[in-house]
């Protein structure tokens, strides 16, 4: 759905208005169909009668069950952001590093997150970006995490499961520009100082190395 963003594009960028709806509706139109056509297998398997989980050795959701099943629908994704949100956050800003093996100090992930909050508006030459244009972004982006959640629904979780198995909070990192505009003002530009975010970027970084390395020195 990433592809709708082109909506933004100013009239004014094309050569005419035609060849603005044919960008407007060709772009995202192309974009759902090459990913159909890549995840056709996928999307085969679970739009059958039956759609079997291998690692859990159980039946999984379908398209059609859960399209019968709307309020368990529901209730696994509340149940899925009460249960995980904390872990796909973590994942998000790099918590556990390796095959999960590797934790970073929650001090050293609260500060990286404070560090990219503070740089959004740090811009002498940011754009304003209207309430509407937010309002887009962030609807791109919940529909993208729903759309993460909803293909490991189906790829990835058997039918016993209260909640979505198998996401991770790196599926998420494609939808943090999104997010983060969501979050602009120009009116704060230079609130905070560069040097600061840039030093505090590196200190943070250096501890996470020395982390990494101490990890592997003690194994």
């Amino acid at each position: 759905v990433v592809p709708f963003l082109v909506v933004l594009i100013p009239l004014k960028a094309f050569k005419n208005k035609k060849c603005s709806i044919i960008a407007k509706i060709g772009i995202p139109f192309i974009g759902l169909l090459s990913a159909a056509i890549c995840n056709m297998g996928s999307v085969a398997g679970s739009t059958g009668a039956t759609n079997y989980i291998e690692w859990a050795g159980e039946e999984g959701y379908t398209v059609g069950y859960l399209m019968h099943h709307i309020l368990k629908t529901i209730s696994i994704f509340v149940a899925t952001v009460h249960d995980y949100m904390g872990f796909y956050i973590g994942g998000l800003i790099g918590d556990n590093l390796g095959w999960f093996n590797t934790s970073i100090p929650l001090e050293l992930t609260i500060a990286s997150a404070i560090l990219v909050v503070l740089s959004i508006n740090n811009n002498e030459q940011a754009v304003q970006i209207r309430v509407r244009q937010k309002l887009l972004f962030f609807a791109i982006a919940l529909c993208s995490s729903l759309m993460i959640c909803a293909s490991m629904l189906l790829a990835w979780t058997p039918i016993s499961s209260k909640g979505i198995q198998g996401v991770q909070g790196r599926y998420f990192l494609p939808i943090i520009p999104l997010m983060l505009f969501c979050f602009t003002d120009k009116r704060k530009n230079n609130m905070y100082n560069r040097n600061i975010i840039l030093i505090g970027s590196c200190m943070v970084n250096f501890l996470v190395v020395v982390r990494i390395f101490e990890t592997v020195i003690l194994r």
